[in-house]
């Protein structure tokens, strides 16, 4: 079968791959019909969690030492015809997709979104639109898109976005100025590159909260010379994004 490789930095390629084939009687293979880059859509996470052992009891469901983050990770991913699941879900267990309970419980809830506030998303992928959608239900006064992409900037104001600002030199100063000089109190990363992580030091106000959720592959600096007197919170979270998901689902409130 044909699969899409991540074969090195700048290197996404189209190889043949064999039909992957069950290795445990938990696994599922699935056939694909669509799918992102963190999860197929609508069907399972690219986290998997056994149930039992201390992390997975904990709550944080990432870091299961029989599990975790592994598809595309450190086994075969989604993006090709077929793919093994491992601990295989009943059609029962269905859940949102990851973009909803991510941006949810990992970057509105963590981030502090509160009635009143000021909040900024640095990218405006699916994760950062889940950000946009959910945080409105906080009903925050300003909620601010910044992205380089314009389309992405067109389908955030359509989403319910305040203010949309294309990445730039000026950023900082237009965000600046949409909030009256005073800076975002919550702001959300969800690029995973050091310039967008900075930004989101940049903009944050005394008190405020910076949520990390891109995937970073290099060096990233937390400037606390900078920040060290204005009380800000941070938090860098993929471990818990679907309690407050299941717990619907489980009552049938989805």
């Amino acid at each position: 079968m044909k699969a899409f490789v991540f074969a090195g930095k700048g290197q996404p390629i189209i190889e043949e791959r064999p039909r992957p084939t069950l290795l445990m009687p938990t696994d599922a293979i699935v056939k694909m019909t669509m799918t992102s880059i963190c999860v197929p859509i609508c069907t399972f996470s690219s986290i998997t969690s056994c149930s039992s052992y201390e992390f997975c009891r904990k709550g944080i469901p990432s870091h299961c030492v029989d599990g975790g983050w592994i598809l595309g990770n450190t086994i075969d991913g989604t993006q090709a015809y077929y793919t093994r699941i491992p601990r295989g879900f009943q059609s029962e267990q269905v859940m949102c997709s990851d973009v909803l309970p991510t941006g949810f419980e990992c970057e509105v809830l963590n981030g502090r979104v509160q009635p009143g506030s000021t909040v900024a998303v640095i990218g405006g992928g699916p994760v950062g639109l889940g950000a946009l959608l959910t945080a409105q239900l906080y009903s925050p006064f300003n909620l601010i898109m910044i992205d380089l992409d314009a389309n992405r900037l067109k389908a955030a104001e359509t989403q319910g976005a305040t203010h949309c600002v294309v990445s730039g030199p000026n950023t900082i100063k237009k965000v600046v100025k949409l909030t009256g000089g005073r800076g975002v109190d919550t702001a959300i990363e969800a690029v995973g590159v050091p310039a967008t992580f900075q930004l989101c030091q940049d903009l944050v106000t005394v008190r405020g909260t910076i949520v990390n959720l891109g995937v970073h592959g290099c060096k990233v600096d937390l400037h606390l010379e900078n920040l060290w007197d204005r009380n800000i919170s941070t938090f860098a979270e993929m471990s818990n994004a679907y309690s407050t998901f299941g717990a619907a689902a489980e009552h049938n409130a989805l």
